[in-house]
């Protein structure tokens, strides 16, 4: 609903406005680098919170005024994250490359 997600928009889970500089992925321990439960844990890992309440899908540099004025432009975020990253590290040379997510998050 659209009263929700702009209700987001005030906190860290709309808005990367409230992210903390050295936030990590929140109450999953799964991910991280020393969990026995992670079979990926000695792969390189870049943590991308979830913030744009439209399954990383959206398009959009505009306000829609049927969503309350919000924006949905998940899918520039992640484009301008493979980007970044393709340009900044070695991922463009791997051969396995494994997008995840949790609820909205890993869809897309």
């Amino acid at each position: 609903e659209p009263a929700d997600c702009a209700v987001r928009t005030g906190s860290h889970l709309g808005s990367s406005r409230f992210w903390k500089p050295d936030q990590t992925p929140e109450d999953n321990h799964m991910l991280t680098a020393v969990s026995p439960l992670n079979p990926f844990a000695n792969w390189s890992h870049v943590y991308v919170p979830y913030c744009s309440g439209d399954t990383w899908l959206g398009k959009s540099k505009e306000g829609h005024k049927v969503l309350l004025g919000l924006q949905m432009s998940g899918h520039l975020i992640l484009d301008t994250v493979v980007e970044r990253l393709a340009n900044t590290t070695g991922i463009a040379l791997a051969s396995d490359v494994i997008l995840s997510g949790t609820s909205a998050g890993g869809i897309g």
